[in-house]
């Protein structure tokens, strides 16, 4: 199997991985050190049902039903993956705009309280 090469000096050309310079800097700066990270943990969350990947905000779980049209059978088996796929399907920018923001509100949480216990 041949190793593609890149050019790019924060990676290693010998294996595609970002360089122990690049990630310690990434980390410096409060980000997570891989930029795959933040895609790992989402999709990590597809299956994961709304209401549980929401516990800690029911205001915001509460106001995304209501945007969806969520009925309260939809609220109890409602996964983040198929919540995200109906909002992919609203037209209406605006109420896109609030869903994500509510939608990504326990992931924030979760990405700062893993950087403050030096994690990602």
């Amino acid at each position: 199997m041949s190793k593609i090469k890149n050019n790019n000096s924060n990676l290693c050309n010998s294996c595609n991985r970002i360089s122990l310079d690049m990630r310690l800097d990434r980390l410096k700066r409060g980000c997570a050190s891989d930029p795959d990270y933040n895609i790992r943990v989402i999709r990590s969350w597809a299956n994961t049902p709304l209401r549980i990947y929401m516990a800690s905000l029911q205001e915001e779980f509460n106001r995304i039903g209501e945007l969806l049209s969520l009925t309260e059978n939809e609220k109890d088996t409602i996964t983040y993956q198929e919540a995200a796929k109906r909002i992919d399907r609203i037209t209406n920018q605006r109420t896109v705009y609030e869903l994500l923001e509510l939608l990504v509100d326990p992931f924030v949480q979760y990405y700062y309280m893993k950087i403050k216990n030096g994690g990602a």
